[in-house]
């Protein structure tokens, strides 16, 4: 048909659903994951563009697709170990996209299972699977992740400004902060982490002799006055963000 290997699998799929190959068993975990007319009708109107559309709809990075479509065109011509890997652990990363919000259910793990390791079992896959099903379902949930926002200065030390944490994903706000608690030995689940984080910081950060407030937060605030103005403007944000 095209050189694509999507697209040939797609036609392949539409003229028998029953077929069990590679390049099939792809087309039906992407069903699984998105839909199956969003693959079908622009096909079928030959708007394929509207097919890359609708896979980068949970938030795939761009790259990313076009790293998938390249690696599964190689794959069709000389079946790579490395070009199979590359596939399924970027089909895995559209899973944990589409749920990054939500939580998946046991049936729906079968579903892909039985898709994923039909007829081939791969030590580093099964693993980059479970990896995938932890960061779905044992996690706070990302669109919490704006609740705690910590004080700027926390941020600061670790590169970031409150204009940088404003553009931040929540994902990545939200592994930011875990890094963060880490680090000051601080338990996610706490219900004064941020207050002892803020008291953590102060301790450890205000100069030798400067009087304690007794409030890390307001500890933090004046300790800002001796750093670039920048950061003073981010506390500013911060204090916002956590007043919300």
């Amino acid at each position: 048909m095209v050189d694509d290997a999507l697209l040939n699998a797609i036609a392949k799929y539409i003229d028998n659903k029953e077929a069990i190959s590679f390049d099939t068993n792809i087309v039906r975990i992407l069903i699984h994951i998105y839909n199956e007319i969003d693959f079908i009708n622009p096909f079928l109107l030959k708007d394929y563009s509207l097919i890359d559309k609708n896979l980068l709809r949970y938030g795939l990075p761009e790259e990313e697709l076009v790293k998938f479509k390249n690696s599964f065109n190689r794959y069709m011509v000389n079946q790579s170990e490395d070009d199979f890997l590359t596939i399924y652990k970027i089909i895995m990363d559209m899973i944990a996209y589409k749920y990054k919000d939500d939580f998946i259910t046991k049936e729906e793990v079968v579903e892909y299972e039985n898709i994923f390791f039909k007829g081939k079992s791969v030590n580093a896959l099964n693993k980059y699977w479970d990896s995938t099903l932890y960061k779905i379902n044992n996690k706070i949930k990302f669109t919490e992740a704006r609740e705690n926002v910590f004080n700027p200065y926390a941020y600061y030390l670790q590169g970031k400004t409150m204009a940088d944490i404003k553009e931040m994903s929540n994902e990545k706000l939200y592994h930011l902060n875990r890094k963060i608690l880490r680090e000051y030995n601080i338990k996610v689940d706490d219900k004064n982490m941020i207050n002892k984080l803020n008291i953590a910081i102060s301790k450890a950060m205000m100069p030798r002799g400067q009087l304690s407030t007794g409030n890390g937060f307001v500890d933090i605030l004046m300790f800002l006055s001796f750093v670039a103005t920048e950061i003073m403007v981010g506390a500013i944000i911060a204090v916002q963000m956590l007043v919300r």
